[in-house]
C-alpha cells in the first residue's frame, strides 16, 4: 500500500519486497542480496527528475532558506552530476511571472528518456498509441 508522502513530494514510498537481511540471531551468510529490476531503476530515475523538477518550481514560487535535498537518491541513483543539487536554490521567478529553472532542458530530456524506456517494447500496443504517445513526447520535449 503507498503511503502519502510529506511536502506534496511526487516522489511514492514503496514497501521493501524483500527482506533486506537476516532475522534476529541469523547468520550473516543467510542475507539475500537485493537486485532491482531495470524497470524499478527507470522508475526511481523518473521519480527522482520528477521531484527535481517539482523543487526547483516549489522553490521559485515561494523561496525559502531551506530546501530539501535530493543528493542522497541522486548518488543511490547513480547519477554523477552534482551540479543537479542545486536545482532548486538556482530556481527564481523572473519579472514578468515566468520561471527559471537551471538545466530544465537536461531535466526534461531524462524524463522523456525514462518514458521512452518503458515503452521499448511497443510492438503490442496500436499503432495510433504510439503515434499518439510519440506527438505527445515531441510535444513535452519542444517545451
Amino acid at each position: 500500500m503507498l503511503e502519502p508522502t510529506p511536502g506534496g513530494s511526487v516522489h511514492p514510498q514503496f514497501p521493501n519486497p524483500t527482506p533486506t537481511g537476516p532475522g534476529f540471531g541469523g547468520a550473516p551468510d543467510d542475507r539475500t542480496e537485493r537486485v532491482l529490476s531495470p524497470a524499478v531503476i527507470h522508475l526511481r530515475r523518473l521519480y527522482y527528475y520528477l521531484e527535481l523538477l517539482a523543487a526547483g518550481y516549489r522553490h521559485a514560487l515561494k523561496p525559502e532558506p531551506l530546501v530539501r535535498s535530493l543528493r542522497a537518491e541522486r548518488i543511490a541513483l547513480g547519477i554523477d552530476l552534482p551540479e543537479l543539487d542545486t536545482v532548486p536554490l538556482w530556481s527564481v521567478r523572473r519579472q514578468d511571472g515566468s520561471m527559471s529553472i537551471p538545466f530544465i532542458e537536461f531535466i526534461l530530456g531524462q524524463i522523456g528518456d525514462s518514458l521512452e524506456s518503458f515503452c521499448g517494447t511497443v510492438e503490442t500496443a496500436p499503432p495510433q498509441a504510439i503515434e499518439k504517445l510519440m506527438d505527445d513526447r515531441r510535444a513535452v520535449a519542444g517545451m
